[in-house]
């Protein structure tokens, strides 16, 4: 993620907000909330506001759904989701 932030710069145009898939430790509430705050740190020495959308998830999917799946990548009862702008246009 780290090398992809280096290019928002020429991604986005002016005012436009970001996202991304915020899988990071789906297993782990503690060290998802770390992550999250990585991130968003990471953004904001590059000039970006990150604020996080907590989504609830729990009951989405009936538990038939990840019948077989060994392993989910996604366990938390909320999702977190990233809207990450620049700071210099999100005021």
């Amino acid at each position: 993620m780290r090398e992809f932030h280096q290019h928002l710069p020429k991604l986005l145009k002016p005012g436009g907000i970001y996202s991304y898939f915020n899988g990071l430790c789906g297993d782990n509430a503690f060290f998802h909330v770390v992550y999250c705050q990585l991130v968003a740190m990471e953004l904001a020495n590059l000039g970006y506001s990150t604020q996080f959308i907590p989504l609830p998830v729990k009951d989405c999917l009936p538990d038939e759904v990840w019948k077989g799946v060994q392993q989910k990548y996604w366990q938390l009862d909320t999702y977190h989701l990233p809207v990450c702008q620049s700071e210099s246009e999100s005021e």
